[in-house]
């Protein structure tokens, strides 16, 4: 399981920007899941959801939590991971502004 999760952290890592989300998303899908496996899936998204939002008022790393939610709702819903390549284009722009100064 483990060796699992670092392969996909590796193809996610190693896509080309701004289609890693949508990608990771294809190849997710592509593997038949049973239906009680799914709603696990969801349910543990919106565990990491309410423990990032209540770690983003306290100190911690909500961030953390945040990005493994968003990530496995990734896997699940293709409009998020669309959101998230997205995002990630917005992201690098801003961080490139950034750097430029």
């Amino acid at each position: 399981m483990l060796e699992r999760m670092k392969r996909i952290a590796r193809e996610v890592i190693h896509d080309r920007p701004g289609a890693r989300f949508r990608n990771y998303h294809r190849r997710s899908r592509d593997s038949q899941m049973h239906p009680a496996r799914r709603t696990m899936y969801y349910v543990l998204a919106a565990v990491l959801l309410v423990v990032g939002a209540v770690l983003s008022v306290l100190p911690g790393p909500a961030f953390v939590f945040f990005l493994l939610a968003f990530a496995i709702l990734a896997a699940r819903s293709r409009r998020v991971a669309c959101l998230l390549d997205r995002a990630e284009i917005q992201g690098w722009r801003i961080v490139n502004k950034f750097r430029a100064r």
